[in-house]
């Protein structure tokens, strides 16, 4: 997430993806969110709920302060890890998953406000960039991508191994 949000007693959602139901999948990344959907000033927190209704919260406070910043939020069963303009950060709540699938690829996904939801919790501040990936990024490109997210468009680079012989590769 790159965005420039503002701190304030109400959340906002960022992403969320659900699927049609109660007691589904579902997903959601929000800003000045407590654990659920609970106001927190300043904090950010990704929620997700399993199909057995079971729900984690990865957590961090002290997270929004009006400024442009790149957070980048890992997770899996276990737990996860937020990191912020490239620097981890230390979380407030960090639970474990335990029931059943927690991803649907028929999910609806919705991007600058909560799935089927009204503008009480739309993202009302500059959002440049949301991604997503398909599984958990290691430790450094979290890192890179929080500093600069802008490396996710730069082109592949691939290094080709010269021999000593003095060939000059452009």
């Amino acid at each position: 997430l790159w965005a420039k949000p503002t701190a304030e007693a109400a959340f906002r959602s960022a992403f969320s993806q659900k699927v049609a139901g109660p007691f589904v999948p579902q997903i959601s990344l929000n800003v000045n969110s407590g654990d659920a959907f609970s106001s927190q000033s300043g904090s950010l927190n990704l929620w997700i709920r399993d199909t057995s209704a079971n729900t984690m919260n990865v957590r961090a406070t002290g997270q929004i302060d009006g400024g442009l910043h790149c957070w980048v939020v890992r997770s899996n069963r276990s737990g996860g890890a937020i990191w912020r303009d490239g620097v981890a950060q230390a979380l407030a709540t960090n639970n474990a998953l335990t029931g059943g699938v927690y991803f649907d690829s028929t999910a609806v996904t919705c991007i600058g406000n909560l799935y089927n939801s009204d503008f009480s919790t739309r993202f009302s501040y500059p959002l440049f960039l949301v991604a997503g990936f398909t599984s958990a990024l290691p430790d450094g490109e979290c890192i890179r991508i929080s500093r600069n997210p802008l490396t996710l468009f730069q082109p592949a680079r691939t290094w080709l191994p010269v021999s000593a012989g003095g060939v000059t590769i452009y």
